[in-house]
């Protein structure tokens, strides 16, 4: 009777120590609590003119500025064209650092929407602001890598590139500087694609 005590105690305590063992494994391999840093949205099926006005709301221009930014040279109107706007909300540690906007060329079709070509890259801060790079690429079979690497910092006013639109299997930056120096809040590092 002694050997089956000695021996189920043997086993639970090999139990508890393969439990125990189980449980700091799945510790150590859980994720960050907010690996992400971002949340991104889409607005699909615009028409030229609404993608047009939406970036002149966003950048209080003139439309006339805003076709000359989206559409360089000769504009003219395109029926059948379908555009997108991507915007992306930097979240990083749960700060507001500000939100980017991908506007966009998107392929023609009523069921099935891909990017066919990135136009221009805004950014616009929140409740504080991205200093850093935004690297993207649009990859041949529909999505938009993004690298965005940085920090966010006390809000201020920034100055940002433009590079030329993008099409597929082309990358394309954007820089964002401070005109003045500011607070450091936290680091901002997402690699990621997006799938529109």
């Amino acid at each position: 009777m002694g050997k089956i005590k000695t021996g189920l105690l043997v086993i639970v305590a090999g139990l508890f120590v393969f439990l125990s063992a189980g449980s700091v494994t799945a510790a150590t391999v859980s994720a960050p609590s907010n690996p992400e840093q971002i949340s991104l949205t889409a607005y699909p099926t615009l028409t030229q003119e609404e993608l047009v006005a939406v970036l002149a709301k966003q950048e209080k221009i003139s439309r006339k500025t805003a076709r000359r930014r989206l559409f360089p040279g000769k504009y003219s109107p395109v029926d059948k064209t379908t555009f997108a706007v991507i915007q992306g909300e930097l979240q990083p540690g749960n700060q507001d650092a500000g939100s980017f906007y991908f506007y966009c060329r998107t392929s023609e079709g009523e069921l099935f929407h891909g990017l066919k070509e990135v136009l221009y890259v805004t950014y616009q801060s929140g409740t504080d602001t991205f200093i850093g790079v935004i690297d993207y690429m649009l990859l041949p079979d529909g999505p938009v890598h993004m690298t965005i690497n940085g920090n966010a910092a006390a809000r201020t006013t920034t100055k940002a590139t433009q590079p030329k639109p993008v099409g597929p299997g082309q990358a394309g930056r954007v820089q964002i500087k401070a005109k003045r120096a500011t607070d450091f809040v936290t680091d901002v590092f997402i690699d990621r694609d997006y799938l529109f």
